[in-house]
């Protein structure tokens, strides 16, 4: 924001002091719709930033878990069981984040391009309801009971 702030701040606020300058009191030269967009647009490139840079670590880290892994497994098996296993441990761990991100997105997916997750549960629920539902009933005189009314209230 304080970027932000510099490049749109009023002729009066010098470049130094603005970082001082409380945000209800500051004046712009632009639109207070045109900072918000700017606003956005800032800090959705720092986090693509970002996330460019945690990708590129985490691919990193799994190529060299992989690698280390293959090395120990070309030594032997016995010699290095403990820490074989601590390995494969590390990288279904590191699969296991990349995978959470991609049930994330495809969740994400669903809900914007198809059909709703709340109507597919909802349809969902209404299934289980009925296949758990008494289609009928035979009460203590052996009379079959198929109304779900008197079901219920013979059940109660």
């Amino acid at each position: 924001m304080l970027e932000v702030k510099k490049q749109y701040a009023a002729t009066p606020y010098s470049q130094e002091n603005i970082k001082d300058i409380p945000n209800e009191s500051y004046n712009s030269t632009i639109s207070p719709l045109l900072f918000w967009e700017t606003l956005l647009l800032e800090i959705r490139k720092r986090t693509i930033e970002r996330a460019s840079k945690v990708k590129k670590e985490r691919n990193s880290n799994i190529k060299t878990t992989e690698e280390e892994l293959k090395t120990l497994q070309q030594m032997g098996e016995d010699q290095c069981a403990s820490q074989i296993a601590e390995k494969k441990e590390e990288l279904e761990n590191l699969r296991a984040q990349i995978m959470k991100g991609v049930l994330i997105r495809s969740k994400a997916r669903w809900i914007n391009e198809g059909e709703k997750v709340s109507r597919y549960f909802c349809n969902l629920e209404n299934r289980h309801y009925t296949s758990k539902r008494m289609n009928s009933l035979i009460n203590e005189k052996g009379e079959e009971i198929k109304d779900n009314e008197l079901i219920t209230n013979e059940v109660k």
